[in-house]
């Protein structure tokens, strides 16, 4: 696949991402825990592959503080869903499952630049459903609790940027 095509591929993706987010967040607080549950579910799965896969330090504590953050985010999403009869998902959805899929079939640098673009994308659109649930959800718990995880969110997508970025200047 040509630099380009990469390029737009994620191009595709962020839109997709981010429309379904925005579409969702201001929705039911089924609709906010689903986007939500799936998307701390992929970014606990892709955490694991990266400590796993990769030989670089920087990506390693990345993906460990990824998964300590957001194992634990999870815990709290299932607790919260689990009080107001909500279902979060417990598998990882399609989308979800295509991105680990991608990073599957990598080694080495590549796999390192293709999580750290990932996670720069799949953070981006995180930032704008917790923001838009943060802003306008429907129920006070849900909304408060995303309004608390926005800052975390919007350091993961800082860190996320700063390793994209790094990536780009070692290629």
């Amino acid at each position: 696949m040509t630099y380009a095509n990469t390029w737009m591929s994620w191009l595709l993706l962020a839109v997709s991402l981010n429309a379904g987010a925005v579409l969702g967040a201001a929705a039911k607080p089924q609709d906010f825990v689903a986007q939500a549950g799936a998307a701390g579910l992929y970014e606990v799965n892709s955490a694991e592959l990266a400590r796993d896969r990769t030989q670089d330090a920087q990506v390693r504590a990345f993906a460990d503080q990824m998964f300590a953050h957001h194992s634990a985010a999870n815990r709290e999403l299932n607790s919260l869903a689990n009080q107001h009869e909500l279902m979060a998902p417990t598998e990882i959805d399609p989308k979800h499952q295509q991105l680990l899929d991608r990073l599957g079939k990598l080694e080495g640098r590549d796999f390192d630049r293709e999580y750290a673009q990932q996670q720069l994308q799949t953070h981006q659109a995180a930032v704008t459903l917790f923001e838009a649930q943060a802003k306008s959800g429907t129920d006070d718990e849900l909304r408060q609790w995303a309004s608390q995880k926005v800052p975390i969110l919007k350091a993961h997508l800082e860190h996320a940027q700063k390793l994209a970025a790094g990536d780009e200047t070692q290629r």
